[in-house]
């Protein structure tokens, strides 16, 4: 859960982001704030080089020359006391526009041939940013505190911050720092997209078809006993009724200690989801959707909404 005491000089730039706390207490650690510039072509080939020895699949040269003649500041190289001069860390990323951003979550934009008249320009403020790589073997939390005062500039107000995961190594450490699957946002989105939200949480780049077809999907927090009663209807037609749970087993006592989220379609009561808080965590639970209505989004919606609702509130973990 993320605290607002922890106001450190290098966090300036993540402030608006869902970090986890783990993250957050990382990067405000004390002594001497490393920085980070734009690399020249060559050096940056130089970097990208090393890289490979321990990446496999990164873009080619010229892909990534294109890049930086469009954009000079893409790769920034971490200048950290006590770094390995045979071994720069760096990052290397690409700020979207909003067009690029809903490209990127309809799986029309090509991470690996970017098309450069949707990465933002020097100056230009993105709509997203897609992380292509971060490079820093031995030294992950001097390249994060390097990375705040730059996310800072680039996006004051927060973005989405999209990635892949390169490496088993990567695949276990993003959802620690916060990324979670790009689906839980938008449906359209690549199994392998990641994204870590702003805390205001993930903008709509793309109007979900769902939406867009006969049948409107509302979905609101269950704030009064009629809502509560929508909740338990849809719960007892999906769980009771088909699938012969046990009323002990469904309504387990712990429905008044939750949120609720009802979703309705056309006004009619269609699914409903719970979460419960822990310490430092919130659990999803009891989602359901009536039989007649699977055919929409609405599953989507409602853990969409959930966990928006969770990170408002402060919460990182699952």
């Amino acid at each position: 859960m993320y605290h607002e005491t922890i106001g450190a000089e290098a966090v300036e730039g993540y402030g608006p982001m869902a970090f986890t706390a783990r993250t957050m207490k990382a990067v405000a650690g004390t002594g001497e704030l490393p920085t980070s510039r734009a690399a020249g072509l060559e050096e940056a080939l130089r970097a990208l080089a090393i890289a490979r020895e321990h990446v496999d699949g990164l873009v080619p040269d010229e892909i990534v020359a294109r890049a930086l003649a469009h954009n000079r500041e893409v790769i920034q190289f971490v200048e950290a006391p006590g770094a390995r001069p045979n071994c720069q860390a760096f990052l290397a990323f690409l700020p979207i526009t909003a067009q690029g951003a809903k490209a990127l979550v309809e799986g029309r934009f090509n991470a690996s041939d970017p098309d450069l008249s949707l990465v933002c320009r020097p100056g230009e403020q993105p709509s997203a940013i897609y992380i292509w790589l971060i490079f820093a073997p031995h030294a992950l939390v001097p390249a994060l505190r390097a990375l705040a005062p730059l996310l800072g500039r680039l996006a004051p107000q927060g973005c989405p911050l999209f990635t892949r995961a390169a490496t088993g190594h990567t695949a276990r450490l993003f959802p620690r720092m916060g990324f979670a699957p790009a689906r839980s946002y938008y449906e359209a989105a690549g199994a392998d997209l990641l994204v870590l939200p702003p805390r205001s949480g993930c903008p709509a780049f793309e109007v979900t078809p769902a939406d867009k077809a006969p049948g409107q999907i509302a979905v609101r927090v269950a704030r009064t006993m009629e809502d509560m009663m929508k909740c338990f209807s849809v719960r007892a037609a999906t769980y009771m009724s088909e699938q012969e749970c046990p009323f002990d087993e469904e309504f387990d006592g712990n429905d008044f200690c939750a949120t609720h989220f009802i979703g309705e379609i056309d006004g009619e009561p269609a699914g409903c989801l719970r979460v419960r808080y822990f310490a430092d965590f919130v659990k999803l639970e009891r989602l359901a959707v009536r039989q007649e209505f699977r055919t929409s989004r609405l599953s989507f919606r409602l853990v969409r909404e959930a966990l928006t609702y969770c990170r408002r509130k402060g919460y990182m973990g699952l």
